[in-house]
């Protein structure tokens, strides 16, 4: 059960577990303080939590340690049961390290003392958040990924081969994944390449200058296209045409990871080399 991102000017929800009225009023007080615009609900029975969470949907649970027959641990649990990802607060009376310990590492975005409220607003802007993070991060991989898989697939589609390369900060490309057309036709797979040393060791000897100032280019951040010689594991030097481009982290400007297609134009330049004759 996953949240939609907030409306700026939406009130946030909060759901109160707790059995005192004066410690939800008291804590309703801080958040009144802080400016925070928010509607409020309160439980004081596990039983209510999953009628709560669907029909009030809060942005942010804040739940007392101990309560009546059952603890913020057991709310946590119950809340994951049910899939959701709110953001948690734990509230209590005293300070236990272990307990706090064992919230945190139960799911609980913080634990609060009931004498340190003020703690409180800021406590759950940080929580909503680092949920909201959490969110965008996941989205952006599941993106990337899917974008991957449709790129693998009509790259396999329309050329030979096709590759991926992570490149590390200090410009080190690593291999990703290549199409299974490529162990085929050169007898290496990925691991195979890496213990010769990298994609440079495929390269044949005298096109490897070129194959450099091409990867150069696309770790410069251009797309680009070039051809040289690969060769296979029993020797032979296959001519490709290579196309690759650049994937930049928006927020660095750094090339992350390349793409690329490569296709098999051995036959042309025996052709071309034929017809010279």
């Amino acid at each position: 059960m996953e949240k939609r991102p907030k409306d700026a000017t939406e009130k946030l929800r909060v759901l109160f577990i707790e059995d005192m009225p004066d410690d939800v009023f008291i804590a309703e007080h801080e958040l009144k303080r802080a400016g925070l615009a928010f509607n409020s609900q309160s439980i004081k029975r596990l039983e209510e939590l999953a009628p709560a969470i669907e029909e009030f949907s809060p942005d942010i649970i804040i739940s007392d340690y101990n309560l009546p027959g059952f603890t913020a641990l057991d709310v946590l649990k119950e809340v994951k049961a049910l899939g959701a990802e709110t953001p948690f607060i734990v509230l209590t009376a005293s300070v236990n390290e272990e307990v706090a310990v064992e919230c945190l590492k139960a799911g609980a975005d913080d634990y609060i003392l009931k004498g340190q409220l003020a703690r409180l607003p800021h406590a759950i802007k940080e929580a909503i958040r680092k949920r909201e993070l959490e969110r965008e991060k996941r989205d952006a991989l599941k993106k990337l990924a899917e974008a991957e898989e449709r790129y693998r697939y009509i790259a396999m589609t329309i050329s030979d081969y096709a590759y991926a390369f992570r490149v590390e900060e200090d410009g080190t490309m690593r291999g990703e994944w290549i199409s299974d057309a490529f162990y085929r036709e050169f007898g290496l797979t990925l691991p195979d390449i890496d213990r010769q040393g990298g994609w440079q060791s495929v390269v044949y000897p005298e096109d490897l200058p070129r194959a450099l100032e091409h990867a150069k280019r696309v770790l410069s951040g251009r797309e680009d296209t070039e051809e040289f010689r690969f060769v296979t594991k029993d020797g032979r030097a296959r001519w490709l045409r290579d196309y690759a481009m650049p994937v930049i982290d928006k927020n660095t400007g750094r090339v992350v990871r390349i793409y690329g297609a490569s296709q098999d134009i051995t036959d042309i330049k025996e052709a071309e080399e034929s017809l010279k004759k």
